[in-house]
């Protein structure tokens, strides 16, 4: 009675980041047995858990009850009620962590927790961090980071009609031996992600971030990919078969074979709206966004924006993906070694998207400045913009300003060779230098205190300069205020009789 007493005062001092909850609340000590505290719980009992590390040896699973797993936050709201999993890093040992498999609803929650360092090793399944079968938890601010499957999601697995509800939740550093190294949705399975970040998984296969398969259409909103990689298809994203709905959400500097940011195959007809692709690569096709094999995505309001493809398009890729609809696009500043700086439609009759109002200019293929390349776009298409090398060019230099080094000017003149153009060098005659720093162009700063010539010593000659600048308050030589009170008076003049004969070196 005593400890259920202390655990409700604690809980209403706010030390405890808690849910409201219609049953009782059960307190489990670090490294305490959750599961046994699970299997004795109620429906609509909350399991606090205290901030710490809990090393999982038996994967934890509700067996279907609508309890609460909930976590302790730090002052920034960070979980810090760890549940490791016990896979050492770059090991294949250890147990997954989660588990929901007995048709868990919304009413089973996972709160504030960090999940870390599960293993699986079933090549035929996965879900290191979490592995859901037909079930449908609510995970709220969770961290899953640090999980290795052997076979897909590294981080989540969402399996046969499983549709979670996953909100502010992190992925990151997650690995998968095949697809889907931050999340895997597989056989109808649709979750719902609302301001989730994807960051840093990598996957053997497909799918770094996130890989959607078989009729799994999860609604993705404000969520973030950020340099996730896979060595085959959609380094942030792959769809295949399926539909998801993608609304502001951004995919940056992510890299895959095809489909930097995003890979589309197998009919798959994602939808995406303010989505935004920068800064992706891919090694084959589709530095942005690769499209294949009848697959049709619907686009409106997105930006494509120095995306880069080793072949074919910088931006997009298109093969065999006549349902494409683009309204509203822009695409400015991608690049392909090959063809198709903007975008390549490879085969007539299939790879004609519609665009509507779509924008391109500063796109760059092997050709030079070129937007579209291989097959034109549909015949319905209209209020396009195709600007290639003439494109928002504030210097008139001929070189776009997407590309632009120096928008002051002419970007070919270099006369020193560092980099910079002269006409953004201050000292266009100084290869160390692009600015004059304290000491001037040619002239290596010093960072002697005193050294007023920059000569390398303290003397005469910077008694001199220091005694030209007494009693200036706007200084005209930077360095004589030695002591930075914003007067140049006999402070820093005693700064300079002390190392009066010294030698400096």
């Amino acid at each position: 009675m005593h400890r259920n007493l202390t655990i409700v005062a604690l809980a209403l001092a706010g030390l405890f980041a808690t849910t409201a909850a219609a049953g009782n609340i059960h307190y489990v000590e670090v490294n305490g047995d959750i599961q046994s505290v699970i299997d004795n719980a109620s429906t609509g009992d909350t399991i606090q858990l205290a901030a710490g590390q809990y090393d999982i040896t038996t994967t934890l699973d509700p067996g279907g009850k609508a309890v609460t797993i909930l976590g302790t936050v730090d002052g920034d709201g960070d979980p810090t009620s760890i549940l490791d999993g016990g896979n050492p890093v770059d090991g294949t040992s250890g147990v997954r962590v989660l588990i929901c498999q007995s048709g868990e609803t919304s009413a089973t929650v996972f709160e504030n927790l960090v999940i870390q360092n599960g293993y699986d090793s079933a090549t035929s399944s996965g879900g290191a961090g979490m592995w859901n079968d037909s079930s449908s938890p609510t995970v709220t601010n969770c961290t899953f980071t640090d999980n290795t499957a052997s076979g897909y999601g590294g981080g989540m697995y969402n399996y046969s009609n499983s549709n979670p509800t996953v909100t502010g939740c992190t992925f990151t550093n997650n690995t998968a031996g095949r697809s889907g190294a931050g999340m895997t949705n597989h056989d109808d399975s649709s979750p719902t992600l609302t301001n989730c970040t994807f960051t840093n998984n990598t996957a053997s296969d497909d799918g770094g971030g996130m890989y959607n398969t078989n009729s799994s259409n999860p609604t993705v909103t404000n969520c973030p990919f950020t340099d996730n990689t896979a060595s085959r298809y959609g380094g942030g994203m792959q769809n295949q078969d399926s539909s998801p709905t993608l609304i502001n959400c951004t995919f940056t500097s992510n890299s895959g074979g095809d489909g930097g940011g995003m890979a589309n195959v197998d009919a798959a007809l994602p939808t995406l709206t303010g989505c935004t692709f920068t800064n992706n690569t891919a090694s084959d096709d589709g530095g942005g966004m690769a499209n294949s094999n009848y697959s049709g995505p619907i686009l409106n309001d997105c930006t494509f924006s120095n995306n880069t493809a080793s072949d074919d398009g910088g931006g997009m890729y298109n093969d065999q993906s006549e349902y494409m609809t683009l309204s509203n696009c822009t695409f400015t500043g991608n690049s392909a070694n090959s063809e198709g700086g903007g975008m390549y439609n490879r085969y007539d009759g299939y790879d004609n998207p519609t665009l509507i109002d779509c924008n391109f200019c500063g796109n760059f293929d092997a050709s030079g400045f070129n937007s579209i390349s291989g097959q034109a776009i549909d015949g319905s298409s209209s209020g396009n913009t195709f600007i290639d090398a003439s494109c928002a060019d504030a210097d008139k230099d001929g070189i776009p300003d997407v590309w632009d080094v120096c928008s002051n000017g002419d970007d070919t003149i270099d006369s020193d060779g560092d980099g910079t153009p002269d006409a953004c060098d201050n000292c266009p005659g100084d290869p160390a230098k692009t600015e004059p720093g304290d000491c001037g162009c040619g002239v290596v700063d010093t960072t002697l205190a005193g050294d007023l010539d920059c000569d390398g010593d303290v003397d005469a000659a910077d008694f001199a300069l220091l005694r030209n600048q007494i009693g200036v308050a706007n200084l005209g030589c930077v360095g004589s205020d030695i002591n930075g009170d914003g007067t140049v008076d006999g402070a820093d003049l005693a700064y300079i009789l002390s190392f009066w004969g010294a030698t400096c070196p």
